[in-house]
């Protein structure tokens, strides 16, 4: 059946059930607003759920199986299991005997002071890069490290 109105023609029937339109088919909900809406919203959420009315709940398709991704190489990736068996878990040892806490200011182990800079000379090694680099972020850097003085 050909139907000709704005918009073109068009092939179909009312009402009737497509199989590339999920939306068309299974229960449609019940027109509703929520209450307490401002004066005239209700009417014209109802008029808007009459001309489109909402579908109801999908059932979801079948999941499908992943399959392995394959890498640059051709070669399956490590599956999820190989990486998960690799993880030690928070409460056993750590690479070293120190805790997990080790370094920080609360918690056993050594305290903030076991943690060294790279340089004693911070500043030093700033204002070298600085003089053959200079650029904005650097100078303000410098400047905040310093108290001012660049």
């Amino acid at each position: 059946m050909s139907s000709r109105g704005r918009g073109g023609s068009r092939q179909g029937t009312p009402g009737a059930a497509y199989a590339n339109r999920s939306d068309l088919t299974g229960q449609k909900l019940p027109i509703a607003t929520a209450p307490g809406e401002p004066y005239g919203e209700s009417k014209q959420l109802r008029q808007a759920q009459r001309a489109v009315p909402m579908a109801g709940p999908q059932t979801p398709a079948a999941p499908v199986p992943a399959q392995p991704q394959t890498g640059a190489g051709g070669a399956a990736g490590p599956d999820l299991a190989s990486i998960l068996g690799n993880l030690r878990p928070l409460t056993g040892p750590t690479r070293t005997a120190n805790p997990v806490t080790h370094g920080l200011p609360v918690g056993p182990g050594a305290g903030p002071e076991v943690l060294s800079t790279p340089s004693d000379d911070y500043l030093g090694q700033l204002r070298a890069i600085y003089s053959q680099h200079p650029t904005e972020a650097l100078r303000e850097l410098i400047a905040f490290n310093s108290g001012g003085a660049v």
